[in-house]
Order: structure tokens, then sequence, then C-alpha cells
């Protein structure tokens, strides 16, 4: 075979998902044509090919063969940053992140720069470091400010300040997303952690009007089971208990076995006693005894049961 087929040979079986292959065919290419034109290339796909194999060490030995070579432009940056990157599936999130910061060091104006920018903003929010996360996303922003990644910094940002407890400025900086990204598919999460911290706060009027937004304008998300129960909580909390027995209901006809079945239950039942309805009121008490004999509720309950049994003879 010539140089030409077995560089477009191994592209073949790149091409085919079959890397194993497709590394082989470039290995001769390196092994009977060692000073090839091709054969940097041909280290590139080899490297690529590694780690479509998920053997990011193989990828990294293969890429920084490329990195070294300033034939061609592209592909030398593309290796480096396939450094950086395969260090970080490595879950080497120090050394990725060294790499990335050399990469954007070198090629500032590189196409995969921003790229590299959000890479080290997740190398630490990985690992739960919140504070540099944060800093590490607004610094993208800046930096760039048209990349795809500026909506996912903001949200990012926003609750990477609810992680750290600072509400004042996770609310200030979620509202700002919501308002501002109005067909984000980080939207519904924003509102969700918004709502969460209203409920933490005990802002019962907000956290019902963010509750209502998100099952308004999200009525199949996954945070609807949550959802429900915070709204018939905040709605109870406010004394408006037909409300929150309405809400508690719309839970317990899809949501019944979830963690939530016996606080609903519970929350239901102390509505209908303040509605003077102790008929209900009986029967939602019994329905948790039965439904969930081991809720923390169910001493209360029982309590409670006693006392209206005894009204009611």
């Amino acid at each position: 075979y010539s140089q030409e087929a077995y560089f477009k040979l191994g592209n073949y079986y790149y091409n085919q998902k079959e890397y194993k292959e497709a590394i082989e065919e470039f290995m001769k290419l390196s092994q009977y044509f060692p000073h090839s034109s091709l054969l940097t290339e041909g280290y590139y796909w080899i490297g690529w090919s590694h780690f479509k194999l998920a053997d990011y060490a193989k990828a990294i030995e293969y890429f920084k063969k490329v990195e070294g070579e300033e034939i061609n432009l592209e592909l030398t940056q593309k290796a480096m940053f396939m450094v950086a990157e395969s260090l970080y599936n490595l879950k080497d999130y120090q050394n990725a992140r060294r790499e990335y910061q050399s990469f954007i060091q070198k090629y500032p104006e590189a196409e995969l720069s921003a790229n590299a920018q959000y890479a080290i903003a997740w190398t630490y929010l990985e690992n739960k470091e919140y504070k540099p996360s944060i800093s590490e996303f607004k610094k993208l922003i800046s930096l760039y400010p048209k990349s795809k990644f500026t909506e996912e910094a903001q949200f990012r940002i926003a609750k990477g300040y609810f992680l750290l407890g600072e509400k004042d400025k996770a609310i200030s900086e979620l509202k700002k997303f919501i308002d501002g990204n109005i067909k984000s598919n980080f939207r519904v999460e924003a509102l969700y952690i918004l709502s969460q911290i209203y409920l933490e706060e005990e802002k019962w009027m907000d956290s019902i009007i963010e509750l209502e937004r998100l099952i308004r304008e999200y009525p199949k998300n996954r945070y609807l089971p949550d959802a429900l129960y915070g709204l018939c909580l905040s709605y109870f909390k406010k004394d408006e208990y037909n409300k929150a027995i309405e809400i508690g209901e719309k839970y317990l006809k899809d949501y019944s076995k979830l963690p939530f079945g016996d606080d609903i239950l519970y929350i239901k039942a102390i509505c209908w006693e303040n509605l003077e309805n102790q008929e209900k009121a009986i029967t939602d008490y019994q329905n948790l005894i039965s439904t969930f004999p081991q809720s923390p509720y169910v001493e209360k309950a029982e309590e409670r049961l006693e006392v209206l049994q005894k009204e009611s003879e």
C-alpha cells in the first residue's frame, strides 16, 4: 500500500466508528512511512480513535505528538485542546485546567478558546468548588459574550450562589436569568430554585407566585411533584385552606406514593379541621395512618383522630 492508501483506509475505519481498525491502519502509516507528510494528521486521528475508545491516556500520548508540530496550525490547536479534554475525562481536573489555560494564553482568538474557558469553570464545578466556578463563568461571559455558553454560564452563576447559600445574590441572578432567557432549557430549573429559596425563607406569597408560574409555564416539568407540594404548603401557611386542599388533591391523584404523600394528607386533614369539616378530616387522618404507617405524622394523626371521633359521637 502507498502512504495515501493507509491514510484513507484509517479515515474510512474511523468514519465507520471502527476505531481499533483505524488505529491499526494509521500505525502502519507510521511504521512503513515514518517521514510521511501525512503522519502528523495520522497521529491526530489515532488520538481521536483512542479518545472514542475512552482510552484517554493513550489519546493524550498521540495528541501530544501533534501538539509539537507547527506545520498545520489548526491541527496543532485542536490537538492541544484535546489533550485538555482527555485530562478532563480522566477527572484530572487540575492538570486539565492548566492545559485549558495554556491553550487560551497561546490561542486567545481561537474558536475553541470559549470552549476552553467553559471547561475551566466546569473543572471547579465538578469538585463542587462553587466560588471559583462562578469567577470562571463570569470570565467566560466577559471574554466571550457571544459564545454559545453565555446563557448556561449565567444560569450556573445563579445556581452557584444558591449552592453557596448566598440567597440574595442567587435571587437577583435567577430573576435576571429567568426574565432574560425565555426560551432557555435552564429556565425551568431556575424557576424551581427560585421557588425553593422562597420556601426556605418562608416567603409564602413569593413562593406561591413562582410555583404557580412554574406549573403554568411548564405543566409537565420534572419538578412538578415538588412544586405541587410546595404550593400546597404555601397556601396552607397563608391560611388559604381550600386552595391547599385543591393542590394537595392534585398531588395525591398522580403522586400519592412519592415522599410527600404523607405530608400532603396531614396538611389536608388540618385544613379540613380549620374548615370545620370533621368527616373529611377523619378520612384523611385514617388514610394517612393506613397508607403511611411509618410516617412521623402517624402519632399526631392518631391523637387528632381520637379527639375527632369522640367529638362526633
